[in-house]
């Protein structure tokens, strides 16, 4: 079935759909890109399991072709003591300045109402 959602915001802001068990991973390190981010913020949708792998390379060369990248995989599960999980860096991990210094906030969003559904 189609739905038609009524999104009331003003010109400054804009709206993000995220699935339950959607994990976004979000940084404000923009100014520089030719290194990955030392900061982190990772907003984490709760309602389902759900499951993100973070890539990132040397954002300079054409190595990642020959797969020199590091991932982290980032889990949630959904429980009654529901557990948001990130293992260790896997690959190249020196390609990530700092790694044992990286500030990383999570957020985990429980509920989201601020649309109207409407329908067609």
């Amino acid at each position: 079935p189609q739905q038609i959602l009524n999104l009331y915001r003003d010109l400054n802001s804009i709206p993000v759909f995220a699935r339950a068990g959607g994990i976004l991973p979000l940084t404000e390190d923009i100014d520089n890109t030719e290194s990955n981010p030392d900061n982190l913020t990772i907003r984490v949708f709760a309602g389902q399991n759900g499951a993100f792998t973070l890539y990132e390379d040397d954002n300079t060369t054409c190595e990642y072709q020959k797969d020199v990248c590091c991932t982290t995989k980032m889990t949630y599960t959904e429980a009654e003591n529901a557990i948001f999980r990130i293992d260790a860096a896997e690959g190249t991990t020196d390609l990530i300045r700092f790694m044992w210094h990286r500030l990383i906030h999570c957020i985990i969003i429980m509920r989201w109402k601020h649309c109207r559904r409407g329908s067609m």
